[in-house]
């Protein structure tokens, strides 16, 4: 008996290597789902999660306070099913 593992494949993290501080920054998550559902995206600073989006709960996306990181959550994140899209602003 075999059994399939399914899992992300073609991962691409686009996130600047330095900011200036106080400059809006675009961190994106490009992700291949291979027909599979989407659980979660986290975000991290250190060992800090300053952001979450779960696409099954309502809400769906989470800003956890974290001192110099502001985020913007009016983006549409259900816009597309194979990328979490989302600015922050400061470091």
């Amino acid at each position: 008996m075999f059994a399939r593992a399914a899992g992300l494949r073609e991962v691409h993290l686009q996130t600047p290597l330095a900011v200036k501080a106080g400059t809006t920054v675009t961190l994106r998550c490009n992700y291949d789902l291979q027909d599979d559902t989407l659980y979660t995206v986290k975000w991290y600073k250190g060992r800090s999660e300053f952001f979450r989006f779960t696409p099954k709960e309502l809400p769906n996306t989470q800003v956890f306070p974290l001192n110099g990181i502001s985020v913007d959550v009016s983006t549409d994140f259900n816009r597309a099913k194979k990328e979490t899209v989302f600015e922050r602003d400061t470091f």
